[in-house]
């Protein structure tokens, strides 16, 4: 047996053993290896004995649904129904990354919530972005862009380049997100202590004449004096997501609705499958623009992550696949 093949044949064993009457539950644990939970009648007592047979199986155990309804409960969220009418449902339980099985629940914030978002870099992600809230702010539009590219920021970089050098250090100074969070759990959650005019700036611009703002939030300080603690600032980043009041992207976010009050949020999520991307798919974005190239490893990101997708359509929210920049049509040719 191996990960691949070994939920295929579990399946397949436990449908000899056990009745369709009852309610059976495999759970893939962090380890990678199963339990087995049976709700309903133990009519068969040979059952666990053949179940136990199976290396895969770590435990099998048959539970009551009323005297066990908080295990009975849990197992609800998340689960798969392995074959039609058979009753057997599969949990996957996850150590990391969690936040890409997060259940969209209500909207966070009023404000419109935009993602930018690219499986692999370099396919002008934070250009579009920045170029989208350029058209927006000159539109008269407030606009607050948020950088949570967390371990290789660069949107402040590219508001900084514009400016002659004095004030281009004084832009990438600015504290960020990443600055945010480590305060913010310093003084033990209590926004008092804490002002959020430290971790935006706002950026002028001659081409915006109609009223309209921009407020960048960078993903952390990075001038030249900031370079020595960026590591040790980024680990003390957890953002797996939790359901308490004091969540600190659910506060930061929710601090910028209230004191900035901007028309709409455009965030540019990190490459790759890390615990931001997941938690602005799953949790706050409201339309998302996936940018993409057409070589073998986008493909393969889009694999992973349209699927996903998909399932926002019950929600009605919109997404977009962009392929950029747009590829060489005998380029193409080859790949297929």
């Amino acid at each position: 047996m191996n990960f691949s093949s070994n939920l295929q044949d579990l399946h397949q064993a436990i449908k000899t053993v056990v009745s369709e009457e009852n309610e059976t539950y495999i759970i893939r644990k962090v380890d990678s290896r199963f339990s087995v939970y049976i709700f309903g009648p133990k009519k068969n007592h040979t059952t666990i004995e053949e179940l136990k047979k199976i290396r895969a199986i770590d435990e099998v155990d048959f539970l009551d649904k009323n005297k066990d309804s908080f295990i009975w409960n849990d197992l609800q969220a998340g689960k798969k129904e392995l074959e039609k009418g058979k009753n057997i449902f599969f949990i996957e339980r996850h150590l990391t990354k969690n936040n890409w099985f997060v259940q969209r629940s209500e909207k966070v914030l009023n404000t419109p919530i935009i993602s930018f978002y690219s499986f692999k870099g370099g396919v002008g992600r934070t250009t579009a972005m920045v170029m989208a809230a350029h058209i927006l702010a000159q539109q008269g539009k407030k606009v607050a862009l948020i950088d949570f590219d967390l371990e290789a920021p660069g949107l402040a970089t590219l508001f900084a380049l514009q400016k002659e050098e004095a004030k281009r250090e004084e832009y990438l100074s600015v504290k960020g997100f990443v600055d945010f969070i480590n305060d913010y759990n310093f003084s033990k959650k209590d926004l008092d202590q804490l002002s959020l005019d430290d971790y935006y700036f706002k950026h002028r611009s001659p081409s915006i004449r109609t009223g309209g703002e921009l407020f960048i939030f960078p993903a952390i300080s990075t001038g030249k004096n900031d370079s020595d603690l960026f590591i040790d600032k980024l680990s003390k980043v957890n953002l797996n997501y939790n359901k308490h009041n004091s969540f600190g992207v659910d506060t930061y976010l929710k601090l910028i609705e209230k004191e900035i009050q901007p028309d709409v949020i455009l965030i540019d999520s990190r490459t790759g499958i890390n615990d931001i991307g997941g938690l602005v798919f799953n949790r706050y974005a409201q339309m998302i623009f996936l940018l993409f190239y057409g070589n073998s490893q986008n493909m393969f990101g889009l694999r992973s992550i349209v699927p996903k997708l998909n399932g926002f359509k019950e929600n009605e929210i919109p997404f977009y696949l962009i392929n950029s920049p747009v590829p060489n049509p005998q380029q193409m040719l080859k790949l297929k």
